[in-house]
């Protein structure tokens, strides 16, 4: 089990924000300096909003996961080499209030560019009207730097940010059924599953996996 972000977390200018509960306040701070423990290990960590410039550290990291961990993904290698659209993604991901990519940075590598990317969050909103009030998520974390708390800081330092803002009533997500890992650190974060979908997932074997809608309620508001 990991440290919860708001047990030891700082921004980048040495204030120490642990001790803050509102998330408006916390929200601000990005980029935030903290530290992430797991079972195998710990990391102390930036996390921050992607940039233009973190366009290529993106997508390698993108492609070592779908090569380290296929079976966990929807997206097979060839399908993430083009630089192009990380760059669209990450300036589409600045343009947009409700949106936000995170990026989870080494503290204790390249140094001189904040550390080295090893994790990335995308938190994007419905793209209709009637869908903008939930934010859509999708975690990847460096084979290296996954048991180390990772994950979680990311995932609590998005949903600090998300109940920042007033629109956005739901956090949802899904994963591939065999990622227990996955689905126990959703779990844990109070995300209930809401659904699965059979055979989801064609692999290149031709076997077929499941896919597990999950979500969380922000805040109240609404009839559901």
């Amino acid at each position: 089990m990991s440290r919860s972000l708001f047990g030891d977390a700082w921004n980048t200018r040495g204030v120490h924000v642990g001790s803050t509960r509102h998330a408006a306040t916390l929200a601000r701070v990005f980029p935030m300096r903290t530290t992430s423990r797991g079972r195998l290990g710990t990391r102390e960590l930036v996390l921050r909003r992607a940039e233009v410039r973190d366009a290529r550290e993106l997508r390698e990291l993108v492609v070592q996961v779908t090569l380290d961990a296929p079976r966990t993904q929807a997206i097979v290698a060839s399908e993430v080499r083009d630089l192009a659209r990380y760059e669209a993604r990450i300036a589409e991901s600045l343009q947009e209030p409700d949106g936000l990519l995170l990026v989870a940075c080494d503290a204790a590598r390249d140094r001189d560019r904040g550390g080295t990317i090893i994790g990335e969050l995308s938190a994007k909103p419905g793209s209709r009207v009637r869908l903008r009030h939930s934010v859509h998520l999708g975690l990847s974390v460096a084979s290296e730097a996954r048991g180390q708390g990772v994950g979680r800081a990311m995932m609590e330092a998005t949903l600090v940010w998300a109940r920042s803002k007033p629109s956005l009533m739901f956090a949802r997500l899904a994963c591939v059924a065999s990622n227990v890992a996955a689905r126990n650190l959703y779990d844990s974060l109070g995300f209930k599953v809401d659904g699965v979908q059979p055979g989801y997932f064609l692999f290149e074997d031709g076997t077929m996996e499941d896919d597990v809608v999950m979500s969380l309620r922000l805040r109240e508001g609404g009839s559901a």
